[in-house]
């Protein structure tokens, strides 16, 4: 029983004015026309191959710069999920959650900032908090 070649690369070429592929089997390197409908079948498998790359080159990129944006994302809502010094705290009216080391309410109070009383909460009671973080967004409803 005879050995199938083994083709090792297919590709075009142009040579004498005529469009060629240029194929390396059992280590010869050998040409044929790219005109005849084997030719054509070939050349319009590389084209597909071609496209089929540049796709998996498209998807890979976008997959890496998604990565990325999520990655940045994940670190920014890290960050706003952790205690952060009351000197960082926002003073534009915004509530938050503020630590005031004590034992009412678990030691920690909605606030928010007010120019005239400094830290308040809803019942405008004063509060002297060490730290802060932003409020968790509300559950959503059906």
């Amino acid at each position: 029983m005879s050995k199938a070649p083994e083709t090792i690369g297919i590709d075009l070429a142009k040579r004498h004015d005529k469009t060629m592929l240029t194929l390396m089997v059992d280590g010869r390197l050998d040409f044929a026309d790219a005109d005849t409908p084997w030719g054509q079948a070939v050349v319009s498998l590389l084209a597909e191959r071609d496209a089929a790359i540049a796709r998996a080159e498209k998807a890979e990129a976008a997959c890496v710069e998604w990565s990325d944006v999520s990655q940045r994302n994940y670190q920014r809502a890290k960050a706003a999920l952790q205690w952060q010094p009351i000197e960082t705290a926002p003073k534009d009216g915004t509530e938050f959650l503020g630590s005031v080391g004590v034992s009412y309410q678990g030691g920690v109070v909605v606030l928010h900032w007010d120019k005239d009383d400094g830290f308040i909460d809803w019942d405008a009671d004063f509060w002297d908090p060490t730290h802060w973080m932003p409020l968790p967004p509300p559950p959503e409803t059906p």
